[in-house]
């Protein structure tokens, strides 16, 4: 697969985009989002201290304390019930 010169500048620019993002977005970011702030699960807007962003859409949420049942979770102690299985926070 061949790219055209024009996609290559477009991959290239937003390679190097990312790449920004990545290395310094965390150190220039200093402001966190509180309880209850809106959050997109990025560094971004980053949730405060011990806060899950409750994602409610693609890039797309709420601070909260816990992620409620039904919604995205990675870890079990994001979720209020204390168990994620297959990406979603179970019920109790």
């Amino acid at each position: 697969m061949r790219l055209s010169s024009g996609r290559l500048v477009n991959h290239t620019l937003y390679s190097y985009l990312f790449i920004v993002q990545v290395i310094f977005l965390p150190e220039t970011t200093a402001k966190c989002v509180g309880l209850n702030g809106i959050c997109d699960g990025t560094m971004a807007f980053r949730c405060c201290g011990n806060l899950k962003c409750e994602l409610r859409g693609a890039f797309a949420g709420r601070c909260k304390t816990c992620i409620a049942a039904g919604r995205p979770c990675a870890l079990n102690s994001h979720c209020c019930s204390g168990r994620c299985s297959a990406l979603n926070c179970m019920e109790f």
